[in-house]
């Protein structure tokens, strides 16, 4: 029969620590939309915009996303 081998030490390690002010990157919305932003990429759903066009105000708007359910309906 194996013999456990009973310790009365401590094991302490370092839990990561998330500065106030990034705490909104962690929100389930916050990883909502990187996951749709990372499927849009995936989809090559993405354009270029030069610091140029953002001065300018030519800024590409995306349609809104439409609910599966409601296009395959129309």
């Amino acid at each position: 029969m194996p013999r456990t081998r009973i310790s009365n030490a401590t094991n302490v390690r370092q839990a990561p620590v998330i500065p106030e002010e990034d705490r909104w990157a962690y929100t389930p919305e916050a990883l909502a939309s990187l996951r749709r932003a990372l499927a849009d990429l995936k989809a090559g759903r993405v354009y270029d915009l030069t610091e140029e066009d953002l001065f300018a105000g030519r800024v590409l708007r995306r349609r809104a996303r439409v609910d599966r359910q409601r296009r395959r309906i129309q």
